[in-house]
């Protein structure tokens, strides 16, 4: 119940009410409201100053409005800027974000024609493949397929890959990591991407593909990350260099 006596208008009463929802976690991202009329049985007010409040909200950028579904907590978009080499893992919680890490699937398998063709190795390589649904604050974000060498997956055996901890685990048996080619396209998931995803096989998704290297040149590791693209975006600072003509 809201008080009209206590020197606020009603609707930055309800607009603060919702707000302190949202910061504590009742309201996540993605989550739809009440309805006008429930809003409104609810704290006692007009269905006018719940209006009035949501629109005020959807303004700020706090709630989304969606056609004839009604209003829904806006979703964080994730920034990553290209800058750094990392796993995500890593990269979540350098931003403060939680994130958690299931492992769907791990077993040897022969690697697929565009693994063999990135990392420029023989037909029917077999590998290992690690599938890992990515979660942030609780909500699933994306899905990792991981490939490793059989020559480098056995320093691995016995490890829990729900932990993103691939890069330091080598780099502490002598492969030293120097860089990653890393393509990024928009696309829409798989079947089974979807599945994981929860997701319809329409629903844009942006899709990195990655191939690390250890010195000497050598391909280490293959990655296919697929991020829901109204969560996760990249960043980068371009520089201009200035030429005489």
């Amino acid at each position: 119940m809201l008080y009209p006596g206590n020197g606020k208008p009603l609707f930055i009463q309800l607009k603060d009410t919702i707000l302190q929802k949202i910061s504590e976690g009742e309201y996540k991202g993605g989550d739809k409201l009440p309805s006008e009329r429930e809003l409104s049985e609810m704290y006692g007010i007009s269905r006018v100053t719940v209006r009035q409040t949501l629109n005020e909200l959807v303004k700020d950028g706090v709630l989304v409005k969606k056609q004839g579904k009604g209003n829904y907590v806006a979703i964080k978009v994730i920034d990553h800027k290209l800058d750094s080499l990392m796993g995500f893992v890593e990269e979540f919680a350098i931003k403060q974000m939680k994130c958690e890490v299931v492992v769907r699937k791990q077993e040897y398998v022969v690697a697929p024609p565009e693994v063999c063709a990135a990392m420029h190795i023989e037909q029917d390589f077999k590998m290992l493949m690690i599938i890992r649904q990515i979660y942030v604050d609780g909500k699933t974000l994306g899905i990792d397929y991981t490939y490793l060498p059989m020559n480098v997956a056995y320093l691995l055996e016995g490890l829990d890959f729900h932990n993103d901890i691939v890069y330091p685990v080598l780099e502490k048996n002598g492969y030293k990591i120097t860089t990653a080619d890393q393509a990024i396209t928009a696309e829409t998931p798989t079947l089974e991407e979807a599945a994981l995803l929860n997701q319809k096989v329409t629903t844009p998704v942006l899709a990195i593909q990655r191939v690390t290297y250890v010195e000497g040149d050598r391909a280490i590791m293959f990655n296919r990350t697929v991020y829901l693209a109204d969560r996760y975006r990249y960043t980068l600072t371009l520089k201009r260099y200035h030429t005489t003509f």
